[in-house]
């Protein structure tokens, strides 16, 4: 091979050379824009998880009090319920003692109508008594 085409040969070569370096720069430049486009979206991404991570920690501090307060409105409940059991009872033990005075009521009613009937009938008798003497008296006399 002469001069002439080792000199082809090697323009050949550079042109080949200088494409490859073209696509390579081209590549490299779409490599480095991808790569800044990837940069913002980890970016936004890191800021996204961030934001969540605040959302998701303020969320575990009202769960925690949200189950305090469940706690102690569980506690509350349940002396509540003791309390209403107590008052249940009681006012099933003043029911009873309700119905058993209004039985004693009722047979001192009854004792006392009995007593009534009983007092006229005695005044009945003394009253015809006093007139029975009253007559034996005028007549006697």
């Amino acid at each position: 091979m002469g001069a002439k085409g080792m000199n082809h040969f090697f323009r050949a070569k550079i042109k080949k050379m200088q494409n490859d370096n073209e696509r390579l720069q081209s590549e490299y430049k779409a490599k480095c824009d991808e790569l800044k486009k990837l940069q913002r979206e980890t970016q936004k991404a890191e800021e996204e998880k961030e934001k969540w991570f605040q959302m998701s920690t303020g969320h575990k501090t009202h769960i925690t009090k949200l189950e305090s307060q469940l706690s102690s409105l569980s506690s509350k409940l349940q002396s509540k319920d003791g309390e209403n059991a107590a008052l249940k009872k009681e006012n099933e033990q003043l029911q009873k003692d309700l119905k058993n005075e209004i039985l004693n009521i009722s047979n001192m009613d009854n004792k006392i109508k009995k007593l009534t009937e009983e007092s006229d009938k005695q005044k009945a008798c003394l009253k015809n008594a006093k007139q029975e003497e009253k007559v034996f008296i005028a007549t006697n006399s």
